[in-house]
């Protein structure tokens, strides 16, 4: 069952409206003539459909403050003139569908049963579907190079559906390492959140490779008009519906957005280099996110860009960071240039792949593969810290 809140002036179309919507089994929250603005009462009742008369003024901000919501609301609009122009406007304001008296039961049939199938299906896919975060601990840590490699790993080794979301809105590059080919971002993604459907989804997103797509950071850094943080952690829900696996560029450092990002995701790897500078900001970021309240054994720490022949002590690291060190990653500055000039990831069979391959295993709880010892010898663990 879904839940709907209708706000029609017209008393006889909002009874229309009504009844249907109760006769097709849906749980009315409220009815009403007029509001100020829904999201005060929606934040209260938190319905899946709103149907909205968008005969009243204002429809740009009030359905910005809709798609600032949590959760995910379907909007169906309604005026009293079916004309094209209106219809238009509500459709590029995020509306679903569009309803003028007399009231067209067909359609709004088909809307609600669409929307009860879309809730079922993130219902599912939330108790089933993974989602993991990468939050670099300073820019320049390379988070994005892990999350674009572990997601093309998970692809390659049968892991299922995969999806890769950049939310780093400053400097997100993962649409460049899969040479995205799409126009869309999150943003797009968080503007027509309120009529998101499979279909809508699979035109922002970029099938890079079978089975992996990439929702990619806006191409130009927005610098104002943002929409709230918990639109893009709608996204974020929204995912769960549609992969086996989703993973997230946090971007770098702790911000508002981040912080609201790593709600939703079921554990987020803290990305930090072998420097002090690193550690310690990654300490940091890591004593707020607990002073806050998330859960510490969500939190896991990845050492990546070490020096060939550079040894750190892993119980050291334990003890500056106050988390373990879940992998570590060789710097191979030659390699990253390379795949950089030719658009491509690096190979499987380097150092770099190699222990791709072997976080992606653990990831999934597959037997993770051990490799020879080769010239990339970065933290050795002595026995005495086993």
């Amino acid at each position: 069952m879904i839940s709907a809140g209708i706000v029609v002036a017209d008393p006889d179309f909002r009874k229309q409206i009504f009844e249907s919507l109760q006769n097709l089994g849906v749980r009315i929250e409220f009815a009403v003539e007029d509001t100020s603005g829904p999201g005060r009462q929606m934040e209260a009742t938190k319905p899946d459909l709103l149907v909205l008369d968008f005969g009243r003024p204002g429809m740009p901000s009030v359905m910005a403050e809709i798609k600032s919501l949590e959760a995910p609301v379907a909007v169906i609009a309604v005026h009293q003139l079916g004309e094209a122009d209106a219809i238009l406007a509500a459709l590029r304001l995020g509306a679903r569908e569009f309803l003028w008296p007399p009231l067209n039961e067909k359609a709004l049939r088909d809307a609600v049963r669409s929307i009860e199938a879309e809730k079922q299906q993130r219902e599912i896919q939330r108790q089933a579907a993974t989602e993991v975060g990468f939050l670099a601990a300073t820019g320049g840590c390379g988070a994005t190079t892990i999350a674009c490699h572990v997601a093309a790993e998970l692809r390659r080794s049968g892991a299922g559906q995969v999806g890769l979301l950049d939310f780093d809105l400053a400097a997100g590059m993962a649409g460049f390492w899969f040479g995205a080919g799409t126009n869309y971002s999150v943003l797009d993604a968080v503007h027509n959140l309120g009529r998101m459907d499979t279909s809508l989804w699979k035109g922002l997103v970029s099938a890079v490779q079978p089975q992996l797509d990439v929702l990619a950071a806006p191409a130009e850094i927005p610098l104002s008009g943002l929409p709230g943080s918990r639109g893009f952690a709608g996204v974020l829900t929204y995912a769960r519906c549609q992969y086996d696996w989703v993973l997230a560029d946090l971007g770098a450092n702790l911000t508002s957005l981040s912080a609201a990002l790593l709600e939703e995701v079921d554990s987020v790897f803290l990305v930090a280099t072998p420097e002090v500078a690193s550690l310690l900001q990654t300490r940091r970021i890591t004593q707020k996110l607990v002073q806050l309240g998330y859960p510490k054994e969500k939190l896991k720490v990845l050492v990546n860009r070490v020096q060939k022949d550079q040894q750190v002590s892993m119980v050291e690291l334990k003890n500056m960071i106050g988390l373990p060190v879940e992998a570590v990653f060789p710097s191979d500055s030659a390699e990253i240039a390379e795949a950089h000039a030719s658009g491509r990831l690096m190979a499987p069979k380097s150092d770099f792949g190699k222990r791709i391959a072997q976080f992606s295993a653990k990831l999934t709880g597959k037997p993770v593969e051990e490799t020879k010892p080769s010239r990339f010898s970065m933290f050795r663990q002595r026995a005495q810290e086993a």
